[in-house]
């Protein structure tokens, strides 16, 4: 087993502790002493920020740095906290600095904060913080060193997470396993082919509900079919009705049939008639539909030539309108050319005036001059700075020189390229002329054109003419005349009252039908509500046998919890957990709930929970072969601890101590 103990540990401003060093650590058993907000709580929160740069909620951005009188954290302070760890007898060092960045600011003495940095040192040689905490991790994992050191820790997970924790410590009895140990869960377990016990239960529980569903609509279904039955009639005396019915009916067919014939002989004299008219009337549409094409060839005008100008002109506008476009398209290029180089003239201007003023500066004899003591020459010291100052000369005015090459190389571009554009313009304004003298050439021979088109004759005038003057047509106009005046009036047969008997007769055998139909809908009726009986006894047995599959479903879910559960528990001295909750229909909600002596953790006093939670870290502790230092906060309110193997740090609160205080 790895045995991590805490042998020194020191803070340097963090937090509330300016400055704090505990070596020589007790390897058992150590207490710190101090009043509240003396920084007991902080020395757990600087360990757990020393490994793994977060607090005890599992932050990692909150401040660390002391406070000023604004309550903002103190500048030109460095925070840091270092430890020596014993890990199996072996020493290790490790330290986390919270440093402050300045940088002088450009032109000035002063400096700027610029934020902060974080310093990782392993074994006294600096780390990045990957390798660091590759490094940490393999002394031991964060999650579970949170889980070892803290006793309210776990019980602060969610019950998922503790849930996990706990099946992970013990292991679970596998689903298999459990239908191998049952016959009744080897039945369920081969109906679960291509679904799981959990989708088979749902399963289970909807074919349940809709025949539960079903049964219970089944009685009023049956009731209201009892109701829909017909009272029973004499099916004879009807059938001899209905047959002296149809005789009489057959009777007034006949003479209805009687009364019309004499009525068909002129329909049909008028047929013939009607006949030999469609004919004519065929013959003279023929001739009008020529007639027609003769009086559309009379009113005929030629316009094709217009129509080639016309578009010959459109194509022309075209090309002005997109001649124009490009003019201005070119002048507005001039304009660009022309303002760039009046800039770049007044550039050069400025660099020219530039030149002559750095170029008309002279060295400064006097500056760098001194006079002999003995005959009071003056003479130059040093000839250093002369030169100096020739160089930097030379050097500004070769700058400027370079400045007004490339000025000048610029202007000379821009005016190669507005020449170029002045080439263009001169094109485009001889389009825009060429394009204009079309145009009105075009307009001139429509107009003229159009002059010598002669004025069309109008077509409808010209085809009734026509029409008035043909000759066959006038013949064909008497012969049809004449046939529609042997067309006869037809005068139907008044069968009315014959009609209006035959309607009552249908009417009065319909009903006794309806009446005769009652025996079958009867009998319809009955196989159903027989139907229905036997489907609700089915039904019955349905559910019978789905809620015995649901129960042994539950059963083996009771079972496999109830393993769990005692797995769980037997690895624990004085804290038990319910792992699941039975609900009102008989199922099981995975929880976790820790208990103490039958009261819920939370509930429990502080000495019980702490405690309680020494049981649940000695038992992680033995899965995970490793312990580390245990801090027990309000160390205090327990008179007596229960036995670990590993380090306590306890954290007394005293008010006799103003200062924090260790004792071994």
């Amino acid at each position: 087993m790895k045995n991590i103990i805490l042998k020194s540990l020191e803070l340097v401003n963090f937090k509330g502790i300016p400055y704090a060093k505990f070596d020589d650590l007790n390897p058992k058993e150590n207490s710190f002493f101090g009043k509240n907000e003396a920084g007991k709580t902080t020395l757990f929160n600087a360990f757990l920020w020393l490994l793994f740069g977060k607090d005890l909620n599992d932050r990692k951005d909150y401040e660390i740095k002391p406070l000023d009188s604004d309550n903002k954290p103190t500048k030109g302070l460095n925070s840091e906290v270092h430890a020596v760890l014993l890990i199996n007898n072996e020493e290790v060092t490790i330290s986390r600095i919270y440093k402050e960045k300045w940088s002088r600011i450009k032109g000035s003495e002063e400096k700027a904060f610029k934020g902060h940095e974080t310093e990782l040192i392993f074994n006294s040689v600096p780390v990045a913080l990957k390798e660091f905490n590759l490094k940490i991790s393999e002394i031991v994992k964060e999650d579970v060193f949170k889980l070892i050191t803290n006793p309210l820790a776990f019980e602060s997970l969610k019950k998922e997470e503790k849930r996990a924790v706990l099946v992970s410590v013990v292991g679970e009895l596998t689903d298999q396993e459990l239908f191998d140990s049952d016959e009744e869960f080897k039945t369920l377990e081969s109906k679960l082919s291509n679904k799981t016990l959990t989708e088979y239960d749902a399963q289970l529980k909807a074919s349940i509900k809709k025949s539960k569903e079903e049964k219970e609509d089944t009685p009023a279904r049956i009731d209201e079919l009892k109701r829909s039955k017909i009272e029973e009639v004499d099916f004879e005396l009807i059938e001899s009705q209905i047959s002296n019915k149809k005789a009489l009916i057959t009777d007034i067919d006949s003479q209805i049939e009687n009364s019309g014939k004499s009525v068909q002989k002129v329909i049909d004299a008028n047929t013939k008639v009607q006949q030999e008219i469609q004919k004519l009337n065929f013959q003279k549409s023929e001739i009008e539909i020529n007639l027609r094409a003769k009086a559309k060839q009379e009113c005929f005008v030629d316009t094709s030539s217009i129509g080639a100008l016309k578009s010959k002109l459109n194509n022309a506008s075209t090309m002005l309108v997109n001649s124009n476009n490009y003019l201005d398209s070119l002048k507005h290029n001039i304009s660009t050319y022309e303002s760039n180089i009046k800039v770049l003239e007044a550039d050069k201007a400025d660099l020219v005036l530039k030149y002559n003023t750095e170029n008309a500066k002279v060295f400064d004899v006097e500056k760098y001059s001194c006079t002999c003591p003995n005959c009071q020459t003056k003479f130059v010291y040093n000839d250093e700075p002369e030169k100096e100052f020739n160089i930097e000369k030379n050097q500004k005015l070769s700058k400027i020189i370079e400045q007004g090459n490339s000025i000048k190389s610029k202007i000379e571009e821009y005016k190669s390229q507005a020449r170029k554009v002045m080439l263009g313009l001169a094109e485009s304004q001889k389009d825009i002329e060429k394009y204009t003298s079309e145009i009105n050439s075009l307009k001139e021979q429509i107009q003229n054109e159009s002059n010598n088109l002669q004025s069309p004759k109008n077509e409808e005038e010209v085809y009734l003419s026509l029409v008035n003057d043909d000759a066959q047509i006038s013949k064909l106009n008497i012969e049809i005349s004449t046939l529609q005046s042997k067309i006869r009036e037809v005068k139907p047969a008044d069968v009315s009252e014959l009609k209006q008997q035959k309607q009552a007769l249908q009417s009065e055998i319909d009903t006794l039908t309806e009446k005769k139909a009652s025996k079958s809908v009867n009998d319809n009726l009955d196989k159903r509500i027989e139907e229905l009986s036997s489907r609700e006894k089915e039904l019955s047995q349905v559910i019978s046998s789905l809620e015995k599959e649901q129960f042994i479903i539950e059963r083996f879910k009771k079972v496999k919890s109830e393993s769990l559960e005692n797995s769980v528990n037997k690895l624990f001295k004085t804290v038990k957990f319910k792992l699941f909750e039975e609900q009102v229909n008989g199922g099981l909600n995975p929880t976790c709930i820790a208990l103490i002596d039958g009261v819920p953790f939370l509930a429990a006093n502080t000495a019980s929970q702490i405690n309680a939670g020494l049981d649940i870290i000695n038992t992680l502790c033995k899965a995970n072969d490793v312990t580390a230092p245990i801090f027990i906060d309000n160390r205090e309110s327990v008179t007596e601890l229960i036995p670990t193997d590993s380090q306590i740090i306890n954290l007394v609160v005293s008010p006799e101590h103003e200062v924090l205080t260790l004792i071994k």
